[in-house]
């Protein structure tokens, strides 16, 4: 699985931060971005790990249970929209620079 790349979502401000990977439909929540990345890293980690333990056929069946069509299109659609903002500037500088990230698994 070292090859794997999996395309996540993180979004928030405050206290109040969510993350979502589209291509496992993993999601979890944090109180900063930091820690939310993390958590979905993990998450990420301990469901391939678990995954790994699986006959091919039944892992074929986990690793390809992708978010629902209409939330991966409308993710997509507000990172486009992040980056023609950021783009013109009218991003503010509080806000991360990688809304998305391509997870690569370590092990």
């Amino acid at each position: 699985m070292d090859t794997m790349k999996f395309r996540c979502y993180i979004w928030g401000k405050d206290s109040d931060w969510q993350a979502l990977c589209t291509d496992l439909d993993i999601a979890v929540q944090g109180s900063s971005y930091d820690v939310t990345k993390t958590l979905l890293s993990e998450a990420i980690d301990g469901f391939l790990h678990e995954v790994e333990k699986l006959l091919a056929n039944d892992q074929n069946e986990f690793l390809n249970r992708r978010a629902p069509l209409y939330l991966r299109i409308i993710l997509r659609t507000k990172y486009y929209l992040f980056l023609i903002r950021k783009h013109f500037r009218e991003v503010s500088s509080k806000v991360k620079r990688d809304i998305i990230f391509i997870y690569c698994p370590t092990s």
